[in-house]
C-alpha cells in the first residue's frame, strides 16, 4: 500500500472541512504535523490522518511560525477559485 501525500485542498476534502477550519486546526496543532518537502512544499500523509481520526483527534504540538507562514504562502498564491472560495 502506498501512503498518500495530501495537498492542503485535499487534507479539507479528507477532512470534510472548509479551509478556514482546517487553517485553525494546523494554527492550533491540533493536527498531525505535516511532511515539508524541500522548502515549500507542505503535504499530509494521509494514514496519519486516518490514525489521528481513529485515535479521536487528539491534540499535537502547535506548529512553528515558519510552518504557518509557509501554509498561509501556499494559500494566498493560490486563485480564490483552486482554493474553492
Amino acid at each position: 500500500m502506498t501512503d498518500m501525500l495530501l495537498t492542503f485542498q485535499e487534507l479539507c476534502a479528507f477532512l470534510k472541512a472548509d479551509d478556514v477550519t482546517v487553517m485553525l486546526l494546523f494554527e492550533s496543532g491540533n493536527l498531525p504535523p505535516p511532511l515539508t518537502i524541500g522548502d515549500r512544499l507542505i503535504r499530509w500523509v494521509e494514514s496519519d490522518l486516518a490514525r489521528w481520526v481513529q485515535m479521536g483527534c487528539p491534540n499535537f504540538p502547535a506548529p512553528t511560525p515558519e510552518e504557518i507562514d509557509m501554509v498561509r504562502a501556499r494559500r494566498l498564491e493560490q486563485p480564490d477559485d483552486a482554493r474553492g472560495i
